[in-house]
């Protein structure tokens, strides 16, 4: 599902890097239908992200596998860029892992995993 960043993420400026929060009392919703998300474990994967990302958001796709498995798709809102990273977050044991970025739309760099994820 695809979600509005706007409605989530502020930036600011500290040690002059760009930085991103999140935003008091947000409602999750999906963009197309405007329906509030409750899964909590969306929540805690857009938490995760936040403390890896540097730059706003353009787009932020989420998805889910299972019962436990969550991803996010974040493409960065940074001029002439068009980097994204692809998540995973899994909500038994809170693993989270960058898997790879992704330029244009072609994946540029992949993270080995453990088989523990």
């Amino acid at each position: 599902m695809d979600v509005d960043p706007t409605i989530l993420f502020d930036s600011y400026t500290q040690n002059n890097e760009t930085r991103i929060k999140l935003k008091k009392n947000y409602k999750l919703k999906d963009q197309n239908s405007k329906k509030v998300i409750t899964d909590p474990n969306y929540k805690r994967l857009i938490n995760r992200i936040v403390e890896d990302v540097r730059y706003e958001a353009y787009t932020l796709r989420l998805f889910k596998e299972g019962n436990s498995s969550y991803y996010a798709y974040y493409r960065i809102n940074a001029g002439i860029s068009n980097a994204g990273y692809l998540y995973y977050f899994n909500s038994k044991n809170g693993k989270f892992a960058k898997l790879c970025k992704l330029e244009n739309g072609v994946v540029v760099r992949v993270k080995k995993l453990d088989m523990q994820y």
